[in-house]
């Protein structure tokens, strides 16, 4: 069971942090001889123009769920955090917005 949360604090920056429980009993409690741990991640998003940097801290080693959600191993208690970044660029191709403009000044 999951709970996730964004809170921003400008326009551009944001906080964001997701909490994975385990349900005792859903998971195998050893992966590799080492327990499950719940999996808890704290992120920063930061936007420039086209782009998009996430920032994460994390105990878990993977970013996909199945890593996430039922491979965890690691505590922040001792230190096992571990960092991960994501790079997004949106390209617009056609803008219909901007299309409308022109037809807009031309009737004009």
């Amino acid at each position: 069971m999951g709970a996730g949360g964004r809170v921003k604090l400008t326009g551009s920056l944001s906080v964001n942090m997701e909490y994975s429980w385990i349900i005792p009993g859903q998971i195998e409690s050893k992966l590799y001889g080492e327990n499950v741990q719940d999996a808890f991640s704290v992120g920063i998003d930061l936007e420039t123009g086209g782009h998009i940097f996430q920032l994460h801290f994390t105990n878990s080693r993977g970013m996909i769920e199945k890593a996430y959600m039922t491979e965890t191993t690691g505590r922040w208690l001792n230190g096992d955090i571990h960092f991960g970044f994501n790079v997004t660029r949106v390209f617009t191709i056609y803008d219909k917005n901007k299309r409308k403009a022109k037809k807009a000044e031309k009737s004009m």
